[in-house]
């Protein structure tokens, strides 16, 4: 019989804060079957555990009208439903490129270990990242990265000057869908070094191919943009999200060895608010 479970990731402050996903169990239904549910549904992601016998199970991503390679808070929220099934802290899921995620959970918080991102060809014009966001060029932070690289999806993170602008933004979602699709990137990662003591990076994601205009919270872009700083000195970082959303959500990287980045945050479970 079905099961289905709901997760809130990247909590901050409040266990009700954050990135929701659902989780599904032995469910018997095709593909089609699936994007139906999670259209139904409709939540940020809907992860279906595939392989219920299996030691390392296939997670398989859907957003409300689209399958993703890779939804990372999807990926956390799955690793905490089984690793209370199998009560352990260490446990290994796969994706459907063939990757192995190894992951693992410290208290509340829950992580995954990723290669650091590779870098892309595409990098659009000034003037066509100010259109999408409806801001002036000379608003962007040429100090910073920008770049389009991926982390599992493929993102194209967008350096703002500051936090004003950032939290002020009004995005034209059907440019940024329609650019996304025309060059097979999943959404924009918006972000600057405006930010509170605590805190190194505040961002904002945009993905509306997904069927979400705006994430609360995007760990896998998060992994992507640390992956990309030039030569960084510090190893561990925490990036604020949501706050726009009425969703606050906080996201931890950190750089490790073997050129791999560690992405988590908190995860509890949860009902849909």
């Amino acid at each position: 019989m079905m099961k289905t479970h709901t997760y809130i990731c990247f909590c901050r402050g409040d266990s009700r804060s954050g990135n929701l996903a659902a989780i599904v169990q032995d469910f018997a239904g095709d593909d089609f079957e699936k994007q139906a549910l999670a259209s139904k549904l409709n939540l940020p992601v809907t992860v279906f555990i595939e392989n219920t016998k299996a030691e390392i199970r296939a997670l398989r991503f859907f957003y409300p009208t689209s399958e993703s390679v890779l939804c990372l808070h999807g990926a956390l929220a799955a690793a905490k439903c089984l690793m209370q099934l199998r009560k352990t802290d260490i446990i290994k899921v796969k994706i459907r490129s063939g990757q192995i995620l190894q992951m693992m959970k410290q208290g509340d918080r829950v992580q995954v270990f990723m290669p650091q991102a590779e870098i892309l060809a595409v990098k659009p014009d000034a003037m066509i990242i100010a259109k999408m966001l409806h801001i002036d060029a000379d608003q962007l932070d040429s100090n910073l990265p920008y770049v389009a690289a991926s982390l599992g999806s493929p993102k194209l993170v967008v350096p703002i000057k500051n936090a004003e602008i950032l939290n002020h933004l009004q995005p034209d979602f059907d440019f940024i869908k329609k650019w996304s699709i025309e060059h097979q990137i999943n959404g924009l990662y918006v972000y600057s070094a405006d930010v509170p003591s605590g805190v190194d990076f505040i961002a904002r994601g945009f993905n509306p191919k997904g069927g979400w205009n705006e994430d609360a919270a995007t760990g896998v872009a998060a992994g992507t943009l640390i992956s990309v700083l030039p030569h960084p000195t510090q190893k561990d970082f925490v990036i604020d999200q949501g706050d726009t959303m009425g969703e606050p959500s906080r996201i931890y990287v950190s750089l490790v060895e073997d050129e791999q980045v560690l992405v988590g945050g908190e995860v509890h479970e949860t009902t849909c608010k």
